[in-house]
């Protein structure tokens, strides 16, 4: 729900939203906004602003967690080089 709002908004296209969807799969208790933040394709502080208002619309989600984690990238050629350790959730 939150990526295809992402998607709407034109912050992720269809790919990077599946990219994201990927890593998201690949590390326990990940969201969304985070994967898509940490793969660099899009700035914190927008996806943060666009989970407010996607939340206020009455679509619950939890697309950010308070607690820090720590993606570590996949090795297909897709995330190598792409994702970042997060060291602050907000």
């Amino acid at each position: 729900m939150f990526g295809e709002f992402l998607v709407q908004q034109q912050i992720l296209d269809r790919y990077q939203l599946f990219l994201a969807l990927q890593l998201q799969d690949k590390v326990p208790g990940a969201r969304l906004g985070q994967c898509a933040v940490a793969l660099g394709f899009a700035p914190r502080e927008r996806v943060e602003s666009l989970h407010i208002q996607f939340v206020g619309d009455g679509l619950d989600t939890e697309a950010f967690s308070r607690e820090p984690i720590e993606i570590i990238p996949d090795r297909s050629p897709a995330f190598v080089g792409r994702a970042r350790a997060i060291t602050r959730a907000c």
